[in-house]
């Protein structure tokens, strides 16, 4: 028999600021591989406003959702806190689901998530795109074929203005315990973008401050980290200052030259920058911007769920991100070592 070419069909779980986004920027570049037929959400007027927008028919739960038996998976893209009840949500209706990453706000929360879908199917997954951005994957063709000689230190940066649409929720910078801060909602991004490229990060040692009034939890962090190879790298995230698209959220420092990854988020465009002592400029993976990498997880899952395997972005991947955010903020909750004149 052959295999289905019709889209998947899925129900997508939250219909906040990030469903919005897939309805306008993603999903209609892989509507032959990925079809929303229900929103959900259990506010009744965001959940029809997202069908509306999509063609798909609104719901207040999973279970409604998937009533009339034409969904086959879920996408869930519910607030961070809350991951955990989506995963068991998918368990109760029987399908698989891609969780919205960080997977969890917790390293036992990211291991309960993999639990079930292990029990579940083998496709459940996370949906962390770093490991689908064009930029990210030629830096990592560059390195693996020595374009910079050994690689000495990197450095990543996550330093963006959190806008309205991501603060109007409240839940990510709410003062009554379901805050997360810049730690939990970017680490498993830099986690995901240092392993893509650079290997396994072992060890790390981590600061965070709080500076926007108004703000629970942390809005900056600088961490330092150690590699399974032996090379260190720095981690710096910030959220709460307008700042140019033209700092590279990853830079490679080898003996030999340097690569810079730029992250488009508008316009095609970014890509890794290789410079070498008295040699020309060379970009490698333009012509993408980052949406272009949420329909790549999209199609990939999508791909994964028919053919019944893992996922590119697994489950498994994602509880090692959430080991590094968990090992992050362990890290800054003990605070670093004082500095001896």
């Amino acid at each position: 028999m052959e295999p289905a070419t019709d889209p998947l069909r899925v129900a997508l779980v939250g219909c906040g600021a990030l469903a919005e986004i897939l309805a306008d920027r993603v999903l209609p570049a892989v509507a032959d591989r990925v079809v929303v037929v229900a929103a959900v959400d259990v506010d009744s007027d965001r959940a029809r406003r997202l069908a509306d927008r999509l063609g798909a028919r609104p719901a207040s739960s999973a279970a409604e959702a998937c009533a009339p038996g034409d969904v086959e998976a879920l996408d869930v893209r519910l607030p961070h806190h809350l991951h955990v009840e989506g995963a068991r949500l998918a368990a109760q209706v029987g399908l698989p689901f891609l969780m919205e990453k960080p997977m969890a706000t917790s390293l036992a929360e990211a291991r309960e998530i993999a639990a079930i879908g292990r029990e579940l199917h083998p496709a459940c997954g996370v949906g962390e795109n770093y490991g689908f951005l064009e930029p990210v994957r030629a830096a990592r063709r560059l390195l693996v074929d020595g374009a910079i000689g050994e690689l000495l230190c990197a450095q990543a940066t996550r330093v963006f203005e959190l806008g309205e649409q991501w603060r109007r929720g409240g839940w990510r910078v709410a003062p009554d315990g379901r805050a997360t801060g810049v730690v939990v909602d970017q680490a498993t991004h830099i986690a995901r973008l240092l392993r893509t490229v650079v290997g396994e990060i072992e060890e790390v040692s981590a600061w965070t401050s709080s500076r926007r009034p108004g703000w629970a939890g942390a809005d900056s962090a600088a961490v330092s980290c150690r590699l399974r190879s032996g090379v260190v790298a720095t981690q710096t995230y910030c959220w709460g200052t307008p700042t140019p698209a033209a700092i590279p959220e990853l830079w490679l420092f080898g003996a030999a030259g340097s690569i810079a990854v730029h992250v488009s988020y508008e316009a095609p465009g970014g890509g890794a920058l290789l410079q070498r002592p008295g040699e020309p400029d060379r970009w490698s993976g333009t012509g993408t911007n980052y949406y272009d990498s949420l329909g790549a997880v999209l199609v990939d899952w999508a791909q994964a769920v028919r053919a019944r395997t893992a996922p590119t972005a697994s489950l498994e991947e994602g509880v090692r991100d959430a080991a590094v955010m968990a090992a992050v903020l362990e890290s800054a909750g003990r605070g670093g070592g004082a500095v001896g004149v």
